[in-house]
């Protein structure tokens, strides 16, 4: 079947990417997956929130840190305190460690002849550029 295909011209090469190109792939893949990481964070905030009544189900309010500090001023107990706590914590670390990549992302793309190009198009900045060139 691969013959025939081939023998038809129906098949294209692929590129294997570099050493290079792979290794700044690795920088797009990792922050996409803290950001997926913090979201889990996130809900599973919201989550414990809305299973002790302490955010209505129709409050559509984004989790942020102001929201947190809200909740934990109205903390039913110490528990949910130190339960809501840890996770605040590991969002905080996400946060730190994603603008991190980001600054090195930032920094590929005055190295990538092709930025100014992928710049050009309304709305895409410096990390939208990174994941379309990689």
């Amino acid at each position: 079947m691969l013959a025939t295909l081939l023998e038809a011209g129906r098949l294209e090469g692929i590129r294997i990417p570099s050493e290079k190109e792979e290794q700044q792939r690795l920088l797009t893949r990792t922050r996409e997956q803290l950001v997926g990481e913090r979201t889990a964070i996130k809900n599973r905030i919201r989550m414990k929130c809305h299973q002790l009544g302490l955010l209505e189900p129709e409050d559509r309010r984004a989790m942020s840190h102001k929201l947190v500090k809200e909740i934990l001023a109205r903390s039913p107990g110490r528990e949910f305190t130190l339960v809501i706590q840890a996770h605040w914590q590991v969002w905080k670390s996400l946060d730190q460690e994603i603008k991190k990549i980001e600054k090195e992302l930032e920094a590929q793309a005055i190295e990538d002849a092709k930025e100014e190009i992928y710049r050009s198009v309304p709305g895409v900045g410096a990390l939208s550029s990174r994941i379309l060139s990689l």
